[in-house]
């Protein structure tokens, strides 16, 4: 093997070495619609969360991005976290006090 194959293949490692540091770094960042399946939510609800200014997201260009670890701190500190979980219709709600 010569001095010229061996930085070829250094130089090949370098560059994949970035391109999965890059993929790394991209999968920290949401579309619309993973943002959507990762919080379990319908469209409309998080669409209304991006237009009140609920969520926090950046955008690119037109388009919308959600970064996972500030969604992660957002769930964990939203003023509002019950507003997420609503009982079902028609379910029976448990009384609280003692009878």
């Amino acid at each position: 093997m010569g001095s010229g194959t061996i930085t070829e293949l250094e130089s090949r490692i370098n560059r994949l070495e970035a391109k999965i540091s890059e993929k790394q770094i991209d999968s920290n960042w949401m579309t619309f619609n993973e943002v959507v399946v990762y919080l379990k939510a319908k469209e409309s609800h998080v669409r209304s969360l991006v237009y009140r200014n609920k969520i926090p997201y950046s955008k690119l260009g037109e388009l919308l991005r959600f970064h996972r670890p500030t969604i992660d701190d957002w769930l964990l500190t939203s003023a509002e976290p019950d507003q997420h979980v609503r009982p079902r219709k028609g379910a029976k709600r448990k009384c609280l006090s003692k009878r």
